[in-house]
């Protein structure tokens, strides 16, 4: 079973992957499973940018964090 993925990404990140995914005959979404299984496996890692995720997940959990919308609600800004 598969299942979609939405994200952002950088208009020029995505068509580099694009193109260098085209020389080597594969798609997008080829690559990004590729990726994805590679971090999964644990042949990425994302070194301090992990860290720095896991102690803002942390801190969040710990509702020392919070979103933008509820900054934009107190300062009543749309």
């Amino acid at each position: 079973m598969n299942t979609k993925i939405i994200f952002n990404a950088d208009t020029k990140l995505k068509k580099a992957v694009v193109k260098k995914a085209r020389t080597q005959g594969l798609t997008l979404s080829h690559v990004m499973t590729l990726a994805a299984r590679a971090y999964v496996d644990g042949q990425i890692t994302l070194g301090a940018f992990d860290s720095r995720l896991a102690h803002s997940v942390a801190q969040a959990d710990a509702g020392r964090l919070i979103s933008l919308e509820a900054v934009r609600r107190k300062l009543r800004l749309k």
